[in-house]
C-alpha cells in the first residue's frame, strides 16, 4: 500500500468520529494517536519524496555519464575515420569496431531516452505527491483546531461527570446502609428457617415412626386374617378343655384352695421394624397393654418387648434394653400365673 493511500485512509478514519458531534475521552485519545500516526506517515512520505528526488539526480548523473561515454565513443569514431586512411591493412577490424561503436551509441541513445521518460514521470509523481501532502497538511490543521474545540467540550463534560460521581457516591452509601439492614433481616429469617427445619425434622421422625407402626399394623392385619380360622378351631378346643377342667375342679372339693403351678405364655416374634416388633400371641393368651415380655434366642437374653397394641391373637410393642439384633423367629415369654388363675376361676364361677 502506498503512503498516499495510507494517509488518505487515516484521514478518513479521523473524520468519522469528528463528524459524530461528540466524542468520549477514549475516542479523543484514539484521535490523538491517529493524528500522530498521520504525522509519522507524512514524514515517511517526505522521506520517500527526498529519496525519489535523489533517484532523479542519480538518473541525471547517469545520463551525463552516458552522454560523456557517447562523446568519447564518437571521438573514437572520428579518430578511427582518420586512422582508416593511414591503416588500410586494418580496415576490416576497424569497420567492425565502428559498427560496434555505432550499436553502443544507438543503445546508449535509447537508454538515455528511456531515462529521460522515467525522469519526467518521476517529476510528475513528485509534483502530485507534493500537492497531496499540502492538502493533507491543511486538513490536519483544520482537524487539530476542531480537536482543540472538542477538548474544551470534553473538559466541561468531565466537570459535570465529577459532580455526578459525587451524587452516585452518596447514593452508594445509602444503598450500603440499606444492604446492612437487609442482611440483618435475612439473618433473622435464616434463624426462623432453621427453627422451622428443626421442627420439620422432628415431625419427619414422628411421621416415619407412624409409618413404621402403620406398616406393622398392616402386616398384623394380614396375619390376623390368616390366623383367624385356625384360632376359631383352637377356641373350640379350649372351650372343651375348660369344660373338662370345670368338671375336675367340681369333683375335687378338698383341693379347691390349692394353687396350681402357673403356666408361661410362649410365642414368636413375627415382624421387626426399627424398634417395633409384632408377636403371634394376644389377648386370648393373657397379654395386656403395658405388659413386658422377655425376648430370647436359645439361652441368650436379647431384650424386652413392651406391649402397646394388641388383638385377641396378635400384639405389637416397643423393644427396649436390646442386647443384640432381634429378628423374626426369636422367642418371647412371660409369667402368666395370674392370668391362668383367672381363667380357672371364671368357669368355676359360672
Amino acid at each position: 500500500m502506498s503512503n498516499g493511500i495510507r494517509i488518505s485512509i487515516a484521514a478518513a478514519c479521523l473524520a468519522l468520529p469528528l463528524s459524530a458531534g461528540c466524542v468520549s475521552l477514549d475516542e479523543f485519545n484514539q484521535l490523538m494517536i491517529s493524528l500522530r500516526f498521520c504525522k509519522i506517515d507524512l514524514s515517511d512520505s517526505l522521506a520517500q519524496a527526498r529519496e525519489l528526488q535523489g533517484q532523479v539526480d542519480e538518473l541525471n548523473r547517469t545520463t551525463r555519464q552516458m552522454q560523456s561515454e557517447y562523446d568519447v565513443i564518437f571521438a573514437a569514431y572520428q579518430e578511427m575515420q582518420t586512422d582508416l586512411n593511414d591503416q588500410k591493412d586494418q580496415n576490416a577490424a576497424l569497420t567492425l569496431q565502428l559498427a560496434d561503436s555505432r550499436s553502443r551509441a544507438d543503445k546508449l541513445a535509447e537508454d538515455l531516452k528511456g531515462t529521460q521518460t522515467k525522469l519526467a514521470s518521476a517529476q510528475k509523481d513528485l509534483e502530485t505527491l507534493k500537492d497531496k501532502l499540502q492538502a493533507q497538511e491543511k486538513q490536519m490543521q483544520a482537524q487539530e483546531k476542531e480537536s482543540q474545540a472538542k477538548i474544551a467540550g470534553l473538559q466541561s463534560d468531565l466537570a459535570g461527570l465529577s459532580d455526578r460521581n459525587k451524587k452516585l457516591a452518596a447514593e452508594l452509601e445509602t444503598l450500603t446502609k440499606k444492604t446492612a439492614e437487609l442482611d440483618q433481616q435475612l439473618a433473622a429469617k435464616e434463624k426462623q428457617n432453621r427453627a422451622l427445619i428443626d421442627k420439620l425434622d422432628v415431625e419427619t421422625a414422628t411421621r416415619k415412626e407412624v409409618e413404621g407402626r402403620l406398616a406393622l399394623t398392616t402386616d398384623l392385619a394380614g396375619r390376623y386374617e390368616t390366623l383367624n380360622k385356625a384360632l376359631m378351631v383352637r377356641v373350640t378346643e379350649l372351650e372343651q378343655q375348660v369344660r373338662d377342667l370345670k368338671a375336675k375342679t367340681a369333683g375335687a372339693s378338698a383341693d379347691a384352695g390349692q394353687k396350681e403351678k402357673p403356666r408361661d405364655i410362649n410365642g414368636l416374634i413375627t415382624t421387626v421394624k426399627d424398634n417395633l416388633a409384632a408377636v403371634n400371641v394376644g389377648k386370648r393368651h393373657g397379654l395386656a397393654a403395658g405388659q413386658r415380655l422377655t425376648i430370647y434366642r436359645a439361652d441368650k437374653f436379647l431384650g424386652y418387648l413392651k406391649i402397646d397394641q394388641l388383638t385377641d391373637d396378635l400384639a405389637s410393642g416397643i423393644i427396649s434394653d436390646s442386647q443384640g439384633e432381634i429378628v423374626a423367629g426369636d422367642k418371647i415369654t412371660s409369667d402368666l400365673a395370674e392370668k391362668v388363675k383367672t381363667a380357672l376361676a371364671e368357669p368355676a364361677a359360672k
